[in-house]
């Protein structure tokens, strides 16, 4: 890899993040389905730990030290908190409590507005009782 030029290297190890960030969702929301949050968010910690720890001894604990601790740290919090409360259970009731409001318009994340959601919304449900 190191003979790759630096912006392809870059790009490689963007794509990998990427990927593994996705697969690190994916598997959250599986193990959500049969774990407590908290047992899913204990050990998401756990096997980072796992995976960080031979840098860690090989550097010793100097390599945690950073310019942008804060940020490290509000960000582990976000994390930490948005895997321990996540349920699909409770998500599945909130879902059927937003679709009871008969919404006009539902606008999810960046996406566009969806005019008369009401169907899709019955869908969706329908397809995560089914999960």
């Amino acid at each position: 890899m190191s003979r790759l030029a630096p912006t392809t290297r870059a790009a490689l190890w963007i794509l990998l993040s990427g990927i593994c960030a996705v697969m690190m969702n994916v598997l959250i929301r599986v193990a959500a389905q049969t774990m407590h949050p908290f047992e899913v968010a204990f050990f998401r910690c756990l096997f980072g730990l796992v995976l960080v720890l031979p840098w860690i001894i090989k550097d010793g604990p100097a390599l945690l030290r950073g310019r942008n601790a804060g940020f490290y740290l509000l960000r582990a919090v976000v994390g930490l908190v948005s895997m321990a409360t996540w349920h699909a259970p409770t998500a599945l009731q909130t879902a059927r409590a937003l679709r009871d409001l008969r919404p006009d318009r539902l606008a999810a994340g960046h996406g566009a507005i969806i005019e008369r959601p009401v169907q899709l919304m019955d869908e969706a449900i329908r397809r995560a009782e089914q999960a």
